[in-house]
């Protein structure tokens, strides 16, 4: 019976990915970091970034043979429990024989441990995706983080040229940046038609499908309200005990608690701040949204932040740097990106109101931070001006926050 029950699990799932491969695609740069040739590969990312349909496509156009399942289905329909060996057979009846075993939810199985281990032991690579955080060091592998659609992303969805530097070309990339703040990254959002308006049901889904095992049942109300606010509050420099009241949690303890759960659904995406004194993490961290569209939308500020260090994270993936932010009370910056234990890079990110004597203020508070430092790089992201400002032997370069987000300006 169970026989049966699997083998059409995954002849469903086959059409599903027969559909991927013949639809329409538009490239992810972020999946160029994995190696297809790695024994073991893991993806992980928020529910809904389009993990699943960028490594099919990214399997099928690299001419390997392979073969997809999505193990929550089965644990779903309480067909968990059959043999790792059995798995393997149907899948070889269905797709024929394959090199590269796609495994989708790989968490949600109960043995994914197991599981993956029996497939490297007959030599089939494995690509495992989950919808959250994969468990640290989990079998010595690599694990990829997969984002929603960059800016660049969503301007070749929607058929916008960016290369071009003509005004008309500048001025439609500038407009097709206040509607990615709108849409956000989300794949399933890019219809024309699309108008949310309010996040509270996506981020509750999300938890819903994506919350640890390990949370009481009686909780998971608690627990989904206070990841509806809290997304929607980001970006924002956590204080537990400051946030008790706000959030009418009980304890600071039960607070980090969830929290962490939260985080673990990757709906909230971290960013340590850095000491100049011991160049390590300190224990403050700011909190951000997994894209833009989670943010208060009255918060425009708060999304194109959002949306420089989701683009910052993508290119520390690439590039081996790291990303930080600095504050003390005399100086403070958005973004330090930072590698070899060097800062090498400083971004400080410039509303639209910010006034002249502001302006200059920050300036003088990054150069300042530039020579205690010895960080020679540093760019002020601003809504539309574009500008290099010499100052005390120092240069500041003002960029567009859109062309920024273009890859258009390489940090390191």
């Amino acid at each position: 019976m169970w026989y049966a029950g699997i083998k059409e699990l995954i002849q469903n799932q086959n059409l599903i990915v027969d559909k991927i491969c013949k639809g329409e695609y538009h490239h992810r740069h972020g999946l160029s970091v994995i190696d297809l040739d790695a024994d073991v590969n893991f993806v992980q990312g928020v529910r809904g970034a389009g993990k699943t349909t960028a490594i099919v496509r990214k399997l099928k156009d690299s001419g390997k043979r392979f073969a997809y399942i999505d193990v929550s289905e089965s644990v779903q329909n309480g067909l968990d429990r059959i043999p790792a060996s059995a798995i393997i057979e149907i899948l070889t009846g269905v797709y024929g024989q394959f090199d590269v075993v796609i495994i989708d939810e790989v968490v949600k199985y109960p043995s994914w441990e197991i599981l993956i281990g029996s497939f490297r032991e007959l030599g089939i690579k494995v690509v495992a995706i989950n919808s959250g955080e994969i468990p640290e060091n989990c079998l010595n592998a690599k694990t990829t983080d997969m984002f929603t659609l960059s800016f660049s992303e969503y301007c070749i969805w929607h058929g916008i040229d960016y290369d071009s530097q003509s005004p008309v070309s500048r001025g439609i990339a500038a407009a097709a940046f206040e509607d990615f703040l709108k849409r956000g990254g989300f794949p399933a959002d890019q219809s024309r038609k699309y108008h949310r308006r309010s996040t509270d049901p996506v981020i509750s889904k999300i938890m819903e499908r994506d919350m640890p095992n390990d949370l009481r049942a009686a909780k998971i109300p608690e627990i989904k309200r206070l990841a509806c606010n809290l997304v929607r509050d980001t970006p924002m420099s956590m204080d537990y005990k400051e946030s008790l009241h706000h959030y009418e949690v009980a304890s600071v303890n039960t607070l980090r608690k969830y929290v962490e759960s939260i985080k673990r659904t990757c709906l909230l995406v971290r960013l340590a701040r850095l000491s100049l004194f011991d160049k390590v993490r300190n224990y403050r961290e700011k909190l951000y949204a997994a894209d833009v569209s989670l943010v208060s939308a009255e918060n425009i500020v708060a999304r194109v932040e959002t949306a420089v260090y989701i683009q910052l994270l993508r290119a520390a993936q690439r590039h081996g740097y790291f990303v930080h932010y600095y504050s003390s009370r005399e100086l403070a910056c958005s973004f330090a990106v930072c590698k070899d234990m060097r800062m090498r890079v400083l971004i400080q990110i410039m509303p639209e109101e910010e006034s002249e004597a502001m302006l200059k203020e920050k300036i003088a508070g990054m150069v300042s931070l530039s020579r205690e430092t010895g960080c020679k790089r540093m760019f002020i992201l601003s809504d539309g001006q574009s500008s290099v400002i010499n100052t005390k032997g120092m240069e500041v370069t003002m960029v567009p926050v859109y062309e920024f987000l273009l890859d258009k300006y390489h940090l390191l």
